[in-house]
This record gives structure tokens, C-alpha cells and sequence, in this order.
């Protein structure tokens, strides 16, 4: 791209996210969003049954279950659980289903900058992590995980609780003072992402993501899956061929171990008779809320610019990294795939700015884009290492009380 194109892309970013377009008297014209959607479908057809995201209940008597809205009720049915069995009232049809949820969908999101295309447009911070050695007896071993992994972020205790913790906490108190440098110049993830400060008594900042993303279902209907495991002999078999006697606990199955039958059964994934679809909105009006400061603690109008652009295109790639670069399988049961062409539009305002959706069909300018904001802000992508350490998790551990922790 040559630097008439960058030059053009930057003035276009800026009439939507620059401080001069952003005063009061302007705002209102400008638009609040950018909604990208697309529809799915089955691999194999909406025929097929689809498993979206499950979620525990709320103790062992509650069955696993689906984030279901809108729920028509079924009959009931008995379920095995964990500990004995539980009768629910069925399911016959939710007019709305979760598939992946916005916490999903970030993490996944997230990924793209691990990926070599473009792991060179953020900070490459990694966390050296104790772990349990891998025999008994061998004490802690170390392992890394990247940042943008770490589904909470700079929130998470591995963060948090680092050797460099005070220098991690310089950011978000220069964050929460309204100078977004320091923790875009480091853990741009965690801006473009959100985070929740939460454990931080002195400093809880809640941040809201900038981009969002999430994949639903209209008009579903619930699946039962029933399976069995078909072992060689009977209970009364493999006592005789064993010589033992009958196990006087229910709790010792001779299932558990395979020699006999095993029946089983739970959640059976969803037909979905509506439609798939992935809805993601980047947020203008939040990205028009980061401000640069200097030391005189003054807006820098070229760095404020400069940051609002860097997140946007981050945003942009992080939205099209699952389409354009990787699958939407998410999980085992739930393979989808994109139908028809991807719908950009503006939400709010009074100006289409096509330019804009132009621009965000072209990753590579994106990409090159993305470049230049961390040139003019001093960005680098070097690998950096934070150290977390077994003291400071048992000074962490022994000044919380022990109801908190289990």
C-alpha cells in the first residue's frame, strides 16, 4: 500500500474516531458502531444437529444444560447425574440458543495474534507459570503461556501477581486516570477485549470490550443423547470369570472399569429450524473514550489519534480472523460453516461512510495500517517474559480467607 492509500485510510479513521470529530457538537452525527453478521450453518447441513456452548448446573442435582431463551416446556424425564438421578421438565423448543458466547468468541478472537501473520502487530508477552512437576517427587516446574491466552487478561491473578506486578499496576491506574498508552503499549488484548480488575480492592476497573462478537440460534429444539457402552460379560459373568464377589456398593460399578455394560446419556445438541448466525459490533463510542496523555498530563492529539486507530484495526483483524484464516469449528458436535456474503453496516448517525467498510474488507490494509499506529506510538513486538512466583501466590492464598478460596 502506497502512502497516499495510508494517508487517505488515516484521515478516513479519524473523521470517525478523531478527537476533532468526536467533540460534543459532532458526536451525535457520527456513527456509534459497526455491526458485522453472518450467517452459518451445520457442516452437514441444518439437518444435523448442532452442540452449542453447555454449562454446569447450579450444584450436583442440576443436570448440565444450554443457554436456552424463550423455552417452550417439554415433558419430564428422569437424567442420570453425578450422584443418583433427577427429574426435569423437558425442553420441546427455546426460541433463542447461545452457540458461543461474547467470553467465547473473545478468547477465540484473541488467538489471531498468536498466529504468525500477526503476532508482529501486538507486544509478545508471555507468563513463566509454577506448575506441578511432572512426577511425584519432582517438584514445580515452569511453563509458558502467551497473554493472549489468558482469557482475563491483565485481570488475571497470573498477571497480577507477577514479579512485575507494581509495573502492571502503574498501567491500569494510568488507565483508570484517562492515558491509555501505557496498557495499549503493552496488553493491547486487554483494551480491545475488556477486562474486570475484580481482585483488585484498591484498583477495580471494570473496562468494557470494544469489540464484540457472539454466535446464536433462533427456534431450536433440544436433543437427548442416549449412548451405551457394550461390555464383554454380564454382572454375572465377570463374577464367575473373576471369582469375586458382588460388589455390596453401588458406588463400585463394574462398568466403571469397561468389563460390563454402561449406559449413558445427557445433552444431544440442538436442530436448529431458524437460523445460525454470528453478530460482532465495534464500538466507535468507546474507542472515542481512549485519550493519550503527556507529562504534563494534557491530551496528546497526535498519540490519542494514533491509539484509536491501532485499536480499530486490531478489532478488525480480530473479527475476521475465524473467517478469513481459520474454521468455526468450535467445539466436538458443533462444525459450522459461512453461507452467503458478510453484511457490513454502520449503526447510528446520518453518513454511510462505505469507505470505512471498504477498508475493513482489505485485512492487508488493515494490517499495514495497524503498523503505522504503533511506529507513531512507539509500539514494539519484541517477546517479553513476566515471572509469576510461588511467594507471591501463598502471600495471595494466606491473606484470603479460606471460605473464599474453596
Amino acid at each position: 500500500m502506497q502512502t497516499t492509500d495510508i494517508t487517505k485510510h488515516i484521515e478516513l479513521l479519524d473523521s470517525v474516531l478523531g478527537i476533532a470529530a468526536r467533540q460534543s457538537d459532532k458526536a451525535r452525527r457520527l456513527p456509534s458502531a459497526l455491526r458485522i453478521a453472518e450467517k452459518l450453518e451445520p457442516v452437514g447441513g441444518k439437518e444435523i444437529p448442532v452442540y452449542p456452548s453447555s454449562y454446569a448446573g447450579a450444584s450436583d442435582r442440576d443436570p448440565t444444560q444450554y443457554d436456552l431463551n424463550g423455552i417452550e416446556e417439554g415433558p419430564e424425564m428422569t437424567v442420570r447425574l453425578k450422584k443418583g438421578t433427577r427429574t426435569i421438565r423437558t425442553v420441546a423448543r427455546a426460541a433463542y440458543c447461545v452457540i458461543d458466547s461474547y467470553q467465547s468468541q473473545a478468547n477465540r478472537m484473541e488467538e489471531a495474534f498468536v498466529d504468525e501473520r500477526f503476532n508482529a502487530l501486538i507486544p509478545q508477552i508471555q507468563v513463566d507459570v509454577p506448575v506441578p512437576g511432572m512426577q511425584k517427587g519432582k517438584g514445580i516446574a515452569r511453563r509458558f503461556i502467551e497473554v493472549s491466552k489468558i482469557a482475563h487478561r491483565v485481570a488475571d491473578f497470573r498477571i497480577r501477581l507477577t514479579e512485575e506486578r507494581g509495573e502492571i499496576t502503574q498501567w491500569l491506574r494510568e488507565f483508570s486516570n484517562g492515558n491509555a498508552l501505557p496498557l495499549v503499549s503493552n496488553m493491547p488484548g486487554s483494551v480491545l477485549f475488556g477486562f474486570w480488575n475484580s481482585r483488585d480492592k484498591e484498583l477495580p476497573i471494570k473496562h468494557a470490550r470494544l469489540l464484540m462478537s457472539r454466535i446464536d440460534a433462533t427456534d431450536v429444539v433440544p436433543f437427548q443423547r442416549n449412548t451405551v457402552y457394550s461390555g464383554m460379560y454380564s454382572n454375572e459373568e465377570i463374577i464367575e470369570v473373576l471369582n469375586i464377589p458382588k460388589p455390596k456398593s453401588e458406588d463400585r460399578k463394574l462398568s466403571a472399569v469397561g468389563f460390563t455394560n454402561a449406559p449413558g446419556g445427557g445433552l444431544g445438541g440442538v436442530l436448529v429450524k431458524g437460523e445460525i448466525f454470528r453478530t460482532s459490533i465495534y464500538s466507535f463510542t468507546d474507542t472515542a473514550r481512549l485519550f493519550c496523555t503527556n507529562k504534563e498530563n494534557m491530551i496528546d492529539l497526535e498519540k490519542t489519534n494514533a491509539v484509536r486507530r491501532y485499536m480499530f484495526c486490531l478489532g478488525i483483524i480480530a473479527e475476521a480472523y475465524q473467517r478469513e484464516f481459520m474454521d468455526y469449528n468450535l467445539r466436538s458436535g458443533c462444525d459450522l460453516v459461512g453461507i452467503g456474503d458478510v453484511k457490513y453496516d454502520m449503526r447510528g448517525g446520518n453518513e454511510s461512510y462505505e469507505g470505512i467498510i471498504d477498508l475493513c474488507k482489505n485485512i492487508d490494509a488493515v494490517r499495514l495500517l495497524a503498523s503505522d499506529s504503533m511506529e507513531r506510538l512507539g509500539i514494539r513486538s519484541d517477546r517479553r517474559t513476566l515471572t509469576l512466583t510461588v511467594r507471591s501466590m501463598k502471600d495471595e492464598f494466606t491473606s484470603t480467607k479460606e471460605a473464599d478460596v474453596f
